[in-house]
């Protein structure tokens, strides 16, 4: 009996002069990207894997200049028509660039995830229409922006005036964030913060949110239509007014000191102190807690 292989082994490698180049744009089909800094000046481009025998001739990695801005594109081109069988495809895009500031980094997969650490840019956007984001140690001078389809964001030591973090269906994770302004929304999925400075809105469709930080440094608004909203502090918060309703939810405060304008079951108003921070809350059939 004759064998067949089962899949074929890709590599594609490219080598592009990177001192002149200030702007990166990805964008993949069926392939994960991993995109990070390395010493060389040169821009290294790797692709490799396996996929199904019939579609080896089919995978194409373009790589284009257009003047300071360099262009990666790994298509797959299938014939029109039917296509009968089993398709694999496990493919990994790997970009490395020299480390400095570049004015624009964007990565875009229509299926497979976005992984990148350690880089500059004046704007940063990730997007992956099924697959995760995972970004970590990055410097954004203007804004941050993260989306997924179909998988969760894990957003860790990111810095940015504003950082917006959106998964359709998959929970956003925020660590160490620093900003004037960070925007969570998960539509299916929890939103998960940890450590972060700044104003932080925070929303979810279907899941719970929480929200722990040392400190209270900016407003919060937070929102879950079906989920818990959970707040914490290491250190109790001195200063802010606090609005808080529900529709089937109750709330549960442990702050000594805090002033009540208003106290039901579904319904929280008051201050602490002079009021400096505002955080609104609100639940449809999930409870709210309060704690440091």
């Amino acid at each position: 009996m004759l064998g067949f292989k089962k899949t074929e082994e890709i590599y594609r490698e490219k080598i592009v002069e990177g001192s002149e180049v200030n702007a990166l744009a990805i964008d993949t089909s069926s392939t994960e990207v991993i995109l990070s800094p390395h010493a060389s000046e040169d821009i290294k481009i790797e692709l490799k894997g396996e996929v199904s025998p019939k579609l080896k001739d089919s995978i194409r990695m373009d790589v284009t200049q257009q003047g300071h801005a360099l262009n990666v594109q790994v298509k797959i081109e299938r014939d029109s028509g039917f296509s009968f069988g089993i398709e694999m495809i496990k493919l990994a895009l790997s970009v490395q660039v020299p480390g400095k500031l570049y004015e624009e980094i964007t990565v875009e997969t229509s299926s497979g995830g976005v992984e990148a650490s350690d880089l500059e840019g004046k704007k940063v956007k990730f997007t992956a229409s099924s697959g995760e984001v995972d970004a970590a140690r990055i410097k954004a001078h203007t804004e941050f922006k993260s989306k997924t389809n179909s998988g969760g964001i894990h957003l860790n030591r990111i810095e940015a005036p504003v950082i917006y973090a959106k998964a359709n269906s998959g929970t956003v994770l925020l660590q160490n964030l620093t900003a004037a302004d960070v925007h969570a929304k998960a539509s299916s999925g929890n939103v998960i913060g940890k450590k972060w400075t700044g104003n932080i809105t925070a929303e979810s469709n279907s899941g719970g949110i929480d929200l722990h930080s040392a400190e209270l440094t900016g407003n919060i608004e937070a929102e879950a239509s079906s989920g818990d909203v959970m707040l914490y502090f290491d250190k109790k918060p001195q200063s802010f007014s606090l609005d808080f309703s529900g529709s089937s939810g109750e709330a549960h405060l442990e702050l000594d000191g805090f002033q009540y304008e208003k106290k039901k079951d579904h319904r929280i108003k008051g201050k602490m102190g002079e009021g400096k921070h505002t955080i609104r809350v609100k639940t449809s059939s999930g409870d709210f807690d309060f704690r440091t």
